[in-house]
């Protein structure tokens, strides 16, 4: 049985750095593998799919499918990173520039709801954004996801200066309209 888990919370939240520290010998972890998935089934074949025995999908698009992933996969662990909101929102628009502040600020308070309601519901390990930079911090979400995974230091010493951005142009709308969360995405 595959050991499978979650790494969610606001967009900006550093879900590929952790995507690609987590995948790791025996692990693997998705990088918003939502996008490419149109309903519950195709998460559930790519994540069962995969040979390795740790599979993940650190996603900020978790967040609205939290509860069918956690029906389908009632095993998972969850970590959500918890950023501050107007951080989040500044980070947001200093990215993706042409979208409007009151439509950002409005949907990512939306999405902070609902990882409040998810904080409540489940039972998650919740790290804070400003300290994925320590090492104990990661380590204690390295603990929690692969238990059974000795914490590699020279990995994370490697990753730790790693600054991952994301190519606008290879994140298109296109594919996020066709993906399993699209009805949830108001602004493009």
């Amino acid at each position: 049985m595959k050991n499978n888990f979650f790494i969610t919370g606001l967009p900006r939240s550093r879900t590929s750095w952790l995507a690609n520290f987590f995948t790791y010998n025996n692990s693997f972890c998705y990088h918003e593998a939502t996008r490419f998935c149109t309903d519950m089934s195709d998460l559930k074949d790519l994540m069962s799919g995969h040979s390795a025995d740790n599979i993940g999908n650190a996603d900020p698009a978790m967040l609205y499918i939290m509860n069918d992933a956690v029906n389908a996969f009632p095993d998972a662990k969850i970590v959500l990173i918890e950023r501050e909101l107007h951080e989040t929102i500044d980070s947001f628009i200093d990215f993706y520039t042409s979208y409007e502040y009151k439509r950002i600020q409005e949907w990512i308070e939306g999405l902070y709801e609902i990882m409040e309601k998810i904080k409540q519901k489940y039972e998650v390990l919740t790290v804070r954004h400003d300290k994925l930079n320590q090492m104990e911090e990661c380590k204690k979400i390295w603990n929690y996801i692969l238990p059974e995974e000795e914490f590699d230091e020279k990995r994370w010493n490697m990753l730790d200066e790693l600054y991952i951005n994301k190519l606008v142009d290879k994140h298109s709308i296109h594919v996020m309209k066709k993906s399993l969360y699209h009805k949830y995405i108001k602004f493009y």
